[in-house]
C-alpha cells in the first residue's frame, strides 16, 4: 500500500545564487611506513551538519602502538576555512579522548577537498575505538569490517496503534530547486544549485525505490518480530495480519529566476496548476546571480541572510536584528557581503524605510 502526500509545503525564502572559485592544493607531508591496515569499503562517513564532510579510508596499525587514519575532507556550504587534523580526537575503549601525535597535511589547502591523515599513539586495543575529526562532527565508530550483507534502511517508521499490527513508513527529504527555464512544464525542469541533483530523478528515485523498502523482507520481517513480541503469537500469524502504509514527505522551496526588479514582479507561477504532486499551499520564491543583484534589489528595502539551520522556521519579528539570523541589511551592506560568499545563499526582503518598521517577513 503506497499513499503520497503532497510535495512541498508551506514557507517561502527568496535565493541569489553564487558559486566562486578557489586555487590550486598543496603538496601533503609524508606518512610513516604501514604494518596492519584496515580498509573501510565503503569509507566511514562523518560530517559537520552540511558544511564540511569527512570520508574515513583506512587505519593502520604501526610500531610503538601507533595508530593512523587516513580520511578525506571535502566541503560543503562553510565559507570557513577547512579544519586541520590537529583537534582530531580518538577514545580507546571508552576511556577519555585524546589528541594526535602528529597529522597531515599542516597547511590549509585552497581547494574543496583535503586528503590527509593523523596519527594517534597509545592505541593497543581494536575494540571500542571512536573518531572524531574535529569539534561538531559526528564520530564514527573503527570497527574491522567483515562480509555484510546491506538490506536497505528506512527513514522513519511509526506504530501508532501497537493493538494493532499497522505501521507507517515514512521517507522524508527537504529540497530546494531552481526553476531552470523560464515556463516549466515537469518535475525536471527544477534543478539544485548543485545542477546535477534535479528534481525529478529525486523524486523518481523515492518513488521507486525508497518508498518500496518499507516492503522488503528484512523490513517485514523486523516489524513483525514486534508484533510477536506485543501480541504473543508466532511469526507467522505476526506477518499475515502485518500492514505496512508508505508515506512521502517531502519538504523544501521552490524558486523562479528573475532579472528584474523585486516590486515590479507579478505573482508567483501556479506551478501546482499544471505539475502533478505539487501542494497547493507551495509559496515561490526567486533567484538571481551575483551579477542581477543591482537589477533585481530595490533600493528601499532591508534584507535578512538566513542560517542554514533555520531554512524552514517562520520568520516574525521587529525592529532591524533577527533572534535567528542577525542584522538585517541595506542593499549596499548586502552586495557588500556578497563579495565574500562562496556558494548560493537564501535571502529575505525585511521592512521597508529607513527606520525599519515591522516587515511582513522579518
Amino acid at each position: 500500500m503506497v499513499k503520497v502526500t503532497n510535495l512541498f509545503q508551506q514557507g517561502l525564502f527568496h535565493c541569489a545564487y553564487l558559486v566562486t572559485r578557489l586555487g590550486p592544493q598543496r603538496r601533503e607531508l609524508r606518512s610513516p611506513p604501514a604494518a596492519l591496515t584496515l580498509p573501510f569499503k565503503p569509507p566511514l562517513k562523518s560530517s559537520k551538519d552540511v558544511d564540511f564532510f569527512c570520508n574515513v579510508r583506512r587505519a593502520t596499525f604501526l610500531q610503538g602502538r601507533q595508530l593512523r587514519i587516513d580520511f578525506q575532507l571535502k566541503r560543503g556550504k562553510s565559507k570557513d576555512d577547512m579544519p586541520l587534523a590537529d583537534i582530531a580526537t580518538l577514545r580507546v575503549d571508552s576511556r577519555a579522548a585524546s589528541g594526535p601525535m602528529c597529522f597531515s597535511p599542516q597547511l590549509r589547502p585552497d581547494s574543496e577537498v583535503m586528503d590527509g591523515h593523523v596519527i594517534f599513539e597509545n592505541v593497543d586495543t581494536w575494540n571500542d575505538l571512536e573518531f572524531t575529526y574535529a569539534p561538531g562532527f559526528s564520530s564514527v565508530q573503527l570497527m574491522q569490517q567483515r562480509n555484510r550483507e546491506v538490506q536497505g534502511e528506512v527513514d522513519y517508521v511509526l506504530w501508532p496503534e501497537p493493538s494493532t499490527a499497522r505501521f507507517v513508513h515514512i521517507e522524508a527529504a527537504v529540497k530546494f530547486y531552481l526553476a531552470a527555464k523560464e515556463q516549466v512544464a515537469n518535475w525536471d525542469d527544477f534543478i539544485a544549485p548543485n545542477p546535477i541533483d534535479i528534481l525529478g530523478v529525486k523524486l523518481r528515485r523515492m518513488l521507486t525505490h525508497q518508498l518500496r523498502m518499507g516492503d522488503t523482507p528484512h523490513i517485514q520481517q523486523l516489524l513483525a518480530s514486534q508484533v510477536t513480541q506485543q501480541h504473543g503469537i508466532d511469526m507467522a500469524q505476526s506477518l499475515e495480519r502485518l500492514e505496512i502504509v508508505n508515506w512521502l514527505w517531502m519538504n523544501g522551496r521552490l524558486f523562479f529566476h528573475s532579472a528584474g526588479m523585486l516590486n515590479q514582479l507579478g505573482g508567483a507561477p501556479a506551478w501546482h496548476e499544471r505539475i502533478d504532486m505539487l501542494s497547493p499551499d507551495l509559496e515561490v520564491g526567486w533567484w538571481c546571480f551575483f551579477h542581477e543583484l543591482d537589477a533585481v534589489l530595490p533600493d528601499g528595502l532591508f534584507y535578512l541572510i538566513l542560517k542554514k539551520p533555520y531554512w524552514l522556521s517562520p520568520l516574525k519579528g521587529t525592529g532591524r536584528r533577527h533572534v535567528d539570523h542577525g542584522q538585517l541589511k541595506s542593499k549596499q551592506q548586502l552586495r557588500e557581503d556578497a563579495r565574500s560568499w562562496r556558494s548560493f545563499q537564501y535571502v529575505v526582503t525585511g521592512p521597508e524605510g529607513p527606520k525599519g518598521s515591522e516587515g511582513e517577513r522579518c
